[in-house]
C-alpha cells in the first residue's frame, strides 16, 4: 500500500506544479500587455502635447536678409577656373523678432556659411539636371544651403534661398 500512496502523492505533486507553471506564464504575460499598453498610452500623450515647430506652424509673415553678392571660384577642373557671381537672399518668418537680431548680429558668421558652401560646389550644381530626374541641381543646392545656414542660427528657421543674377563663367 505504501507504493500506491507514493505513487499517487506524485502524481498529485506533478498536476499542482504544472498547474503553478501555467499561472506563472499567464501573470507574466498579463504583466507584459499591461506594461505594452501603458508605454503606448504615454507614447501617445506626449505626441499629442508635443510643441509644433518653427517649420512645423504655418509662416504668415514672410521676409527677406540679404547675405549680399558673391563672386567666388568654383571647385571642378583646375585646368579651367569657374567663377560664380549672385546674390542671395533668404526667407524667414518675419514675426519672429529675435530671429531678425540674431541674422543682423551673426550677418558675418552666416555670410562665411554661404561662402564655403557655395565654393564647394561645382558649375552643374547650378544647372538643370536631366529631364527624367525631375528636380533641378540647383534646386538640391537650395536645399542642402537651407541645412547648413540653419546649423548656424539657433532663433528659427530660413525658409528658402534665393540666388539672383546668378552668373557662371
Amino acid at each position: 500500500m505504501r507504493s500506491d500512496n507514493m505513487a499517487k502523492k506524485e502524481n498529485n505533486a506533478e498536476k499542482s506544479s504544472g498547474g503553478n507553471s501555467k499561472n506563472l506564464i499567464i501573470i507574466i504575460l498579463v504583466v507584459i500587455i499591461v506594461a505594452l499598453g501603458a508605454g503606448g498610452g504615454v507614447y501617445i500623450l506626449t505626441q499629442k502635447k508635443a510643441p509644433a515647430t518653427a517649420v512645423e506652424k504655418e509662416v504668415k509673415n514672410i521676409a527677406y536678409f540679404d547675405l549680399g553678392e558673391y563672386l567666388l571660384n568654383l571647385k571642378g577642373d583646375t585646368k579651367v577656373n569657374k567663377y560664380l557671381k549672385t546674390t542671395v537672399n533668404i526667407s524667414y518668418d518675419g514675426d519672429n523678432k529675435d530671429l531678425v537680431t540674431e541674422l543682423e548680429s551673426q550677418k558675418p558668421a552666416i555670410r562665411g556659411v554661404g561662402l564655403e558652401f557655395l565654393q564647394s560646389k561645382s558649375s552643374e550644381d547650378f544647372i538643370p539636371a536631366s529631364k527624367s530626374s525631375g528636380e533641378h541641381n540647383i534646386d538640391v543646392t537650395k536645399k542642402a544651403l537651407i541645412t547648413e545656414l540653419n546649423k548656424k542660427i539657433t532663433k528659427g528657421r530660413i525658409i528658402d534661398v534665393y540666388f539672383q543674377d546668378l552668373i557662371i563663367q
